[in-house]
């Protein structure tokens, strides 16, 4: 509970100072959402990008709410008020949520390590990574990212279906954190949250840029402003250090551009020794093994060899990533190697199953760019002894100029091709297949199955134990959406009962009907540990 007038601007708390009224009113919660006004809360009317929250603040009234904070509406007074409940004008509302909802939980990003992690691709893979390597190296650590949040190894509240939830949620829950007595946050920071200024009042310590590829041009519109978007975190004034890849052009520019302002490590997979001004991470070499790979380390806190049981060169960058935050913390290098090779495959991220008892092994990614796709599929072929399967769409709703990259990437770099439906939203899923295969040499060759379930089925039927299956695009999420309904829907689960379905049907010429059941399914429990 807070007094409202703590919460204000300073700058209305003087406009305001007259309003005796208001000294006496006191806030229970917060909410951006009408419908979730509970008495006593205040309710933040905000134009958004589907809404306007003014729209609502009669039903916001009705439900209870102790005051309103309003976008500010042309021509009208600082205050005005509806009965005993103030209507307080705010100009810029949403740049000034996060700072307000920071007030209300009593800033609790001040008392947590807060690692900030942005970039198009490789965000979820190295907070988890991040988070477990700190738990492992007695930090307790939470997430809070595109699986969820919560502390990790804990199961997460996947209630948002936001990479950065709002900026009252951000709060609410850094505030759990603390009272949980969690000591380091991984958060995923994506584009818009930091356009949208979700995340202002996060006090984050240490920034880390992965890369930055084609992504959300339905929001953005340009290349430019989405990397001024990701450029945003790195110019927050609570930032200590920063962490950027300079493999990518832009983060080897802004590891220039920052190394003035505060610690910078970059890391490479690169000799190249351009940037020898710089603190790096380096992989002198790497050597990729059927389920994993080693590589020779160089850093500014000795050399080593690590192995490591990840998936393509990609994942080689997040573990580099890792490394550098981790040195960045001042921990010893001989612990930070036997914390990275403990790792294992992140839910949805290059995630193996099968591959065992003359089963196909399937790759569950969340790729859903022309660049991770392709490197998904580039990953998968140094693995891979047979045909690469893929079986991909593209999401509805979203950025159209993808999809024919997405078929011609597919086409050229997998040996079966099987399009099928993501999350298409409101769009029709032929005009989505249609699409994709307009970058496609030969169209014909490619199967198109929309129903995803039917195609991983199909996918898992057909292949050799030799072939590998990636399946691309929904990676963690547990949900398909149709409409504006999110459907139940576990790509993890669909593979287990494929290969279940296959181990069955080929001991049933072996063994008799409930005997073969029984063998398949003891040796999926048992692979389930590989995953």
């Amino acid at each position: 509970m807070k007094a409202l007038i703590l919460l204000l601007p300073k700058i209305l708390q003087s406009l305001l100072s007259c309003e005796g009224a208001l000294i006496s009113i006191t806030i229970q919660g917060l909410s951006l959402d009408s419908r979730a006004i509970k008495k006593g809360d205040l309710f933040f009317a905000c134009v958004g990008t589907q809404q306007d929250g003014r729209d609502h603040i009669d039903q916001a009234i009705e439900r209870g709410a102790s005051a309103i904070l309003r976008e500010t509406q042309t021509d009208e007074p600082p205050i005005v008020w509806r009965g005993n409940v103030p209507i307080i004008n705010v100009d810029h509302l949403n740049e000034k949520v996060s700072e307000m909802a920071s007030i209300f939980y009593d800033y609790p990003s001040q008392k947590l390590l807060m690692i900030g992690l942005t970039g198009t691709k490789g965000k979820t893979s190295c907070s988890h990574l991040l988070a477990n390597a700190l738990m492992k190296l007695g930090q307790k650590s939470a997430v809070i990212g595109t699986m969820g949040s919560g502390i990790y190894g804990e199961p997460y509240d996947t209630s948002c279906h936001q990479t950065t939830p709002d900026p009252i949620f951000v709060q609410a829950l850094l505030h759990r954190f603390v009272e949980e007595q969690v000591q380091a946050v991984t958060m995923e920071a994506s584009s818009h949250a930091l356009h949208q200024h979700r995340v202002k009042a996060v006090d984050f310590k240490i920034g880390v840029f992965t890369n930055l590829t084609r992504d959300h041009f339905d929001y953005h519109e340009t290349a430019e402003n989405y990397a001024a978007a990701k450029h945003l975190l790195f110019e927050m004034p609570s930032l200590e250090a920063g962490v950027f890849n300079l493999d990518d052009p832009i983060g080897a520019i802004w590891a220039r551009e920052f190394q003035s302002h505060y610690p910078v490590c970059g890391y490479t997979l690169s000799v190249d020794r351009r940037f020898d001004e710089l603190s790096i991470v380096r992989a002198r070499s790497v050597e990729f093994h059927p389920r994993g790979f080693t590589l020779d380390l160089e850093t500014p806190w000795g050399e080593a060899t690590v192995t490591c049981a990840l998936l393509g060169a990609f994942n080689v960058s997040n573990v580099l990533a890792v490394i550098a935050v981790l040195g960045l913390m001042h921990y010893k290098l001989s612990a930070i190697v036997e914390t990275v090779e403990q790792f294992s495959t992140v839910p949805g991220r290059m995630q193996l199953v099968g591959g065992k008892n003359n089963q196909p092994l399937v790759v569950i990614d969340f790729a859903h760019t022309p660049d991770a796709l392709e490197k998904a599929l580039q990953a998968i072929r140094i693995h891979c002894r047979g045909k690469l399967i893929c079986v991909f769409g593209c999401g509805g709703n979203r950025d159209r100029g993808k999809r024919p990259m997405m078929g011609h990437i597919a086409e050229m770099l997998a040996d079966q091709v099987i399009i099928t439906n993501d999350n298409v939203r409101f769009e029709d899923p032929a005009v989505i297949v249609q699409d994709i295969l307009a970058g496609c040499a030969h169209p014909e060759k490619i199967r198109v199955e929309h129903d995803r379930r039917l195609a991983i089925q199909q996918a898992i039927e057909q292949a050799s134990s030799e072939d590998v299956i990636l399946l691309a695009g929904k990676g963690h999420e547990n949900y398909q959406i149709i409409g504006d309904q999110y459907l139940p829907f576990s790509e993890l689960e669909i593979v287990r009962q494929g290969l279940r379905a296959r181990r069955i049907k080929e001991m049933r010429s072996i063994f008799p009907p409930s005997d073969a059941q029984g063998c398949a399914a003891g040796e999926m429990r048992q692979d389930d540990g590989l995953e």
